[in-house]
């Protein structure tokens, strides 16, 4: 288990967060994930059997149902974010609505025992077409997740997919991230749905209940480190980053999904890494295969009281190897752990000056004398270690330190290209 020693016992949570579960009801154990055959819907003969899916195919279900039987037994979750994309790609909305009413009914049954308070947010492929956020359909939508809702969020998620709800001294708020995509050609104004009111609102009073505050959503305001496009619309990328330095004092973390990988984003104040951070969002990769990575999960331990982060960990399955076994001798595969921030980093606690000190000292080499002041010495190890152990947890296609850290540091489409050409002949 995730759990730890603390100082205080009594005070903490445990945190499971599953994103991107991508479930397909029309996975064939034997499709192909080559281009054209439509994510491993098309059986071939040439094809061996991977029950578990395939690295490039969406999620069968017996990968669905041992992942999240697997990881409600290794975190022990007191809280269960499930930060988007249930449904798979390429689907039409009658096949949505069966994969919300399959995957809502086995969580909610698994964790019902444990009184597991479970928050669900909108995927990009939760909705009707792809991206775009649509009123009639996500009625039916919610209908079909209701049992992954709290049910005092209820008729605000159905009507606009946001909601808030609190957890002892913890305000969890749970945003729309389709009100701001990139991939909406529409106009929808300086405040999509009353976005930006509703979320000042409840974290004014965060403040004034004294409380703290985390953040839950799908897609970040930052780019997408594989083709530097930025994620977010210009405008609304500045009103979060406004919106996020006038109540830092009481935002603790946020916890996103969308790029089915493990990454860290740090938001800064005015975008400038000279300046304070000012949020952290932690990235949890999916359980889907689609992006040709293992299926994994993250776990974190927080204080409820204070918001401190003791420690975050993540579990995989290694997909070649559960395809082999299974087929071999109907064995299932076990998720282990990977990596864990308090041992493979030194981390004792983990917020936005921390993590600020993590990435500055990942990346070093790069930076100025400015930037490597401001952090301090960072005894956690070698930039060059930290950045191995940071990307073998990324299982991604080897990139260069410089995209990276452009890509960790700035929100802003301007300053991520000055960032890049700064750096531009800085690689490890």
């Amino acid at each position: 288990m995730l759990l730890i020693s603390l100082l205080v016992s009594g005070q903490t949570f445990n945190v499971l967060q599953i994103t991107d579960i991508h479930y397909d009801e029309m996975y064939t154990p034997t499709g192909s994930s080559e281009w054209g055959n439509n994510f491993c819907r098309v059986s071939t003969d040439h094809t061996p059997p991977a029950p578990f899916s395939r690295p490039g195919c969406d999620s069968s279900w017996l990968l669905v149902e041992t992942a999240i039987q697997q990881a409600r037994l290794v975190a022990a979750p007191d809280i269960l974010i499930i930060s988007g994309d249930i449904a798979a790609h390429k689907t039409e909305p009658d096949m949505k609505i069966r994969e919300f009413k399959k995957v809502a009914a086995l969580i909610s049954g698994l964790f019902e025992k444990t009184k597991t308070k479970i928050l669900f947010c909108l995927g990009n492929n939760d909705v009707k077409g792809n991206y775009v956020f649509d009123h009639e359909f996500n009625i039916q939508a919610a209908e079909a997740l209701k049992s992954l809702i709290p049910s005092e969020s209820f008729e605000s998620f159905r009507d606009n997919a946001y909601y808030h709800t609190w957890h002892h001294n913890t305000h969890f708020i749970v945003i729309n991230t389709l009100a701001y995509t990139t991939h909406d050609d529409e106009d929808r104004g300086p405040d999509p749905y009353n976005q930006f009111a509703f979320l000042e609102t409840q974290l004014r009073n965060t403040r004034d209940m004294g409380g703290v505050a985390m953040l839950i959503g799908h897609i970040f305001p930052s780019h997408v480190v594989f083709h530097q496009m930025q994620m977010w619309k210009a405008q609304y990328v500045d009103s979060f980053i406004v919106l996020m330095k006038n109540y830092r004092d009481v935002i603790a973390h946020s916890f996103w999904g969308h790029v089915h990988k493990d990454i860290v984003r740090i938001i800064f104040e005015d975008d400038d890494v000279h300046k304070d951070p000012i949020m952290t969002g932690f990235i949890a990769p999916s359980i889907s295969a689609s992006n040709l990575n293992n299926p994994a999960f993250s776990a974190y331990e927080i204080d409820f009281k204070s918001g401190i982060m003791y420690d975050a960990a993540r579990y995989f399955i290694d997909l070649h190897r559960a395809n082999y076994r299974y087929n071999k001798d109907k064995s299932l595969p076990r998720f282990q752990l990977e990596l864990k921030y308090s041992k493979d980093y030194g981390f004792s606690q983990i917020n936005k000056y921390t993590m600020r000190d993590f990435v500055h000292g990942m990346f070093a080499h790069l930076l100025d004398d400015r930037v490597n002041r401001i952090s301090g010495s960072n005894d956690i190890s070698s930039s060059r270690e930290m950045f191995d152990k940071y990307f073998a947890a990324v299982t991604v296609q080897w990139l260069d330190g410089a995209l990276h850290y452009c890509t960790i540091t700035r929100m802003k489409h301007e300053n991520f290209i000055d960032c890049l050409n700064t750096l531009d002949d800085k690689y490890f």
